[in-house]
């Protein structure tokens, strides 16, 4: 099905198939210095609030395309074990030094973001931030992840509104501000939570985390100006509406599998390994894999 989403910068090169592999990078990282540091501060505390609604029970996640680590300190800090997913083996080079400071808790897999390598509801909560802006196959992306997921998912994505219905005009000044911003797909929020019932999942918390564009913060380059900013704006309800991305939470319904799950969940190869990020590689079982 041909996708929904906008895009920002039409006509740049776009790795819409595996888009976390620039996204775990150090140049990517440098994004969120300065005055980016605020879409960092915004995203945790959404993020925040949405694992502290999950109770205090250790949770099994899986965070795909989650070599950015930008979540990985907030899940270990809850007590929860992560698998990181990536494209691409050096997509973990980020998450060494947590998993030093972690020893056991960090592990490792590598794999098409569209055939995960692991049985049907395998985790309790499946995480994939950044990566919705890149993917073009959006919709079979959230099958996916709801095939491995038996709980919760959350997911964000870039909103048409607001101030990023200019996003398309404005792609070359943001570029020339940024300097290694990439095109980016933007969504109508109805599109997303209608496909996320039809997979047999409730979007039960939404969040938008910004209601001016990463672009100026960054021109700006002070942290604490933008959050006054941004609070101001969210106080007179403009981040309710506009804020994007939006930070996502979906719970997977227990009496509806996703539809067309049989289709997507396509047997992983035999083999797929789950790897330690600082040790051996461990096979992973057999009866994890999926049934096709």
């Amino acid at each position: 099905m041909k996708s929904s989403a906008v895009v920002a910068g039409r006509g740049f090169e776009h790795d819409t198939d595996s888009p976390d592999i620039h996204t775990a990078s150090d140049a990517y990282a440098r994004r969120f210095t300065g005055g980016g540091r605020v879409a960092l501060i915004r995203q945790a505390q959404c993020l925040d609030r949405m694992l502290d609604s999950m109770g205090a029970a250790p949770l099994r996640v899986l965070d795909v395309g989650g070599g950015h680590a930008q979540t990985t300190d907030a899940v270990l800090a809850r007590g929860h074990d992560v698998v990181v997913h990536g494209s691409d083996s050096h997509c973990f080079e980020r998450l060494a030094p947590i998993a030093n400071a972690h020893p056991g808790r960090i592990s490792s897999c590598t794999s098409s973001m569209l055939a995960l390598p692991f049985a049907n509801d395998s985790f309790d909560l499946v995480m994939a931030l950044r990566l919705m802006a890149h993917v073009s196959r959006w919709r079979e992306l959230l099958a996916e992840l709801l095939c491995v997921t038996r709980r919760y998912l959350v997911v964000d994505f870039p909103i048409l509104g607001g101030v990023q219905r200019l996003a398309g005009r404005l792609f070359r000044l943001k570029m020339r501000v940024e300097g290694n911003t990439r095109p980016f797909f933007l969504y109508d929020r109805r599109d997303v939570i209608g496909h996320l019932h039809s997979l047999g999942a409730t979007p039960v918390v939404e969040a938008g985390e910004m209601v001016l564009p990463m672009a100026l913060h960054r021109m700006v380059g002070n942290p604490a100006a933008s959050m006054r900013a941004e609070n101001l704006l969210g106080g007179m309800g403009l981040r309710t509406r506009w804020g994007s991305p939006v930070l996502l939470l979906a719970t997977k319904n227990e009496i509806a599998a996703p539809a067309g799950a049989t289709d997507i969940a396509r047997q992983p190869p035999a083999g797929a390994p789950v790897l330690p990020i600082t040790a051996v590689p461990l096979d992973v079982p057999a009866s994890s894999m999926r049934n096709g």
